[in-house]
């Protein structure tokens, strides 16, 4: 999960909104599953912020969904800051 956004593995949704908000300094690092994984397993306010900026991640192209199993997610290899 460390270096997630760094990545182009993919991810299943719940550890990538942990990851985002470890990224961020929102969530402790290494508290998903074990202390913190209620964050975005259940319907939280920031749960859903969390899940609302990975959406637009996917929206600009900087993430994509896996064609197999959209709850699986990674960074697109071929993402360009001038898109």
């Amino acid at each position: 999960m460390a270096g997630f956004l760094d990545s182009y593995e993919w991810e299943d949704w719940d550890l990538a909104e942990y990851a985002l908000g470890e990224s961020l300094g929102i969530l402790p690092k290494g508290g998903f599953p074990v202390t913190h994984n209620w964050v975005v397993t259940t319907d939280t306010p920031m749960g859903r912020l969390l899940g609302k900026m990975l959406r637009e991640l996917i929206d600009i192209g900087y993430l994509e969904t896996d064609v197999d199993d959209d709850l699986r997610i990674r960074r697109c290899s071929n993402w360009k800051l001038s898109q």
